[in-house]
This record gives structure tokens, C-alpha cells and sequence, in this order.
């Protein structure tokens, strides 16, 4: 936690306030968006549940088309495979995947 330095001007008055010293000030906004992002990414698995757990890691998903992560990246961008974003975790749907499998094996995507 950040460390408050009083400061105090001259006549021996005391601030209406503690000033901060600026690192540190830096370090309390780095720790709060930490801690508000652990808190949102919660309330949005909470709200989707389980089905989450469903989808599909990008380095799992890399594994069963066996490509690259840039690859992924283009079928992501290009909308070839629905994915959902929570902070910086990228989710991929599983059915998706499956078609993208298949066509990738010369299969018919259902």
C-alpha cells in the first residue's frame, strides 16, 4: 500500500490533506485497476457461468488445429471462429473450433 508523507507548510499549519508522493501514487493506480479487474472478470464469469468452462484457451485451440498463434489471430480477425474477451483472456467457441477442424482436415463443416 502506498505510503502517505505529511507535509506541512510553513507555521506549523497542517494540510487539509496527506500528499502523496507521485511513485507512489503510481503504484496505488496500477494496484486498484489490478483489483478492479480481478473484480469485474469475476462478476462476468459469475454471470455466464459454467458455460464458460466450455470454451477453449488459445493455446489449446492452437494445439487441436495445429497452427501458429498468428494464424489464430487471422481466423479470430477474420470472424472464422466466435471468440469472447474477459480482460485479457481470449475464449474460443468449441463448435467453432470443430468446423475450423474439419475444414482444415477437408471435411464438410456441419
Amino acid at each position: 500500500m502506498a505510503r502517505i508523507i505529511q507535509l506541512y507548510p510553513g507555521k506549523g499549519k497542517m494540510p487539509a490533506r496527506p500528499v502523496r508522493v507521485p511513485d507512489e501514487l503510481a503504484a496505488l493506480k496500477s494496484e486498484l485497476k489490478r483489483e478492479a479487474r480481478k473484480i469485474i472478470q469475476s462478476l462476468i464469469l459469475s454471470a455466464i457461468g459454467p458455460n464458460l468452462r466450455k470454451w477453449l484457451t488459445g493455446t489449446q485451440v492452437q494445439r487441436k488445429l495445429n497452427i501458429s498463434e498468428a494464424t489464430l489471430r487471422k481466423l479470430r480477425n477474420a470472424g472464422a471462429i466466435a471468440y469472447c474477451k474477459i480482460g485479457q483472456d481470449i475464449y474460443f467457441d468449441p463448435v467453432d473450433v470443430d468446423k475450423a477442424l474439419r475444414k482444415r482436415k477437408g471435411g464438410k463443416a456441419a
